[in-house]
C-alpha cells in the first residue's frame, strides 16, 4: 500500500511538471506576460484542487467522517471531483483576468491542450496503478477529443470557429467523456438512491446544460 501510493505520488508529480511545460510552451506563442500568465494559472490549478476536492468529500463524506484528518491527505485517501476542478480552475481564471484586463477567451484557447494532456496522463497512471477498467474509455475519449481540438484550432485561425468556443468545448468534452465513464466505476453514490444516475452525474449533467446555453445558439446561426 506505502508503495503504491510512493508510486502515485511521484507520477502526479511528474505530470504536473510535464503540464507545466506545455502551459509555457502555449503561453510563448502568445504575447502575454509568461510570468503573470503563470501566477494565474498556478493560483487557479490550486482552486481548482480545492474545490474539487471539497465536492469530492461532500459527495463520499461517509469515508471521511471516522477522522476528517483523511481530507488533507489525498494521496492516502484519494479522491477529486471532475465537475469541481472545472468549476474552480475557470471560475479563478476568469476572475484574474478580468482584474486584470485580460483576453480570457485568448488564454483558454491556448491552456485546454496541456489540461486534456494532464487527465488523459492521469487516467493512464491510474490504470496502470488499479488496473480498473474505467480509465482505459477515460484515457480514449480525452485523446479523441483532444485530436478534434487541433482542428478547431486550424478553423479559429480561418475564422470559421469563434475563439470562446474552444473553453465551452473542452468542457463539453471533458463533462461528457466522466459522464460516460462514471458508469464503469465500482464506487458509484446513487442519486436518491437510484440506479440510474449517481450523485456525481448530476452536477455533470447541469454543468454540461450550462455548456449548451452556448453550443445550441451557436450551432442553430450556422445553419441560417
Amino acid at each position: 500500500m506505502s508503495m503504491h501510493i510512493y508510486v502515485y505520488g511521484i507520477g502526479v508529480t511528474v505530470i504536473f511538471l510535464v503540464s507545466l511545460f506545455f502551459f509555457w510552451r502555449e503561453i510563448q506563442r502568445t504575447s502575454l506576460h509568461e510570468e503573470k500568465i503563470f501566477d494565474f494559472l498556478f493560483v487557479s490549478l490550486i482552486s481548482g484542487l480545492l474545490v474539487s476536492r471539497s465536492v469530492f468529500v461532500l459527495y463520499h463524506f461517509s469515508l471521511f467522517k471516522p477522522f476528517l484528518l483523511r481530507i488533507l491527505l489525498p494521496l492516502t485517501f484519494p479522491g477529486f471531483d471532475v465537475t469541481g476542478f472545472l468549476i474552480g480552475f475557470f471560475l479563478s481564471l476568469s476572475i484574474l483576468c478580468r482584474r486584470n484586463k485580460i483576453d480570457f477567451s485568448l488564454l483558454t484557447r491556448h491552456v485546454v491542450f496541456p489540461l486534456f494532456l494532464m487527465r488523459i496522463l492521469l487516467a493512464v497512471l491510474s490504470f496502470v496503478l488499479t488496473l480498473q477498467i474505467a480509465f482505459v474509455p477515460e484515457a480514449l475519449l480525452l485523446l479523441l477529443f483532444m485530436w478534434v481540438l487541433t482542428y478547431i484550432q486550424t478553423a479559429i485561425k480561418e475564422e470559421k470557429f469563434p475563439a470562446e468556443g474552444v473553453f465551452f468545448f473542452f468542457c463539453t468534452s471533458v463533462l461528457f467523456t466522466s459522464y460516460v465513464v462514471d458508469f464503469f466505476r465500482i464506487d458509484r453514490v446513487y442519486f436518491l438512491g437510484q440506479k440510474i444516475i449517481s450523485v456525481e452525474q448530476v452536477l455533470m449533467v447541469l454543468a454540461i446544460l450550462f455548456t449548451l446555453k452556448w453550443w445550441i445558439p451557436f450551432i442553430f446561426s450556422n445553419k441560417k
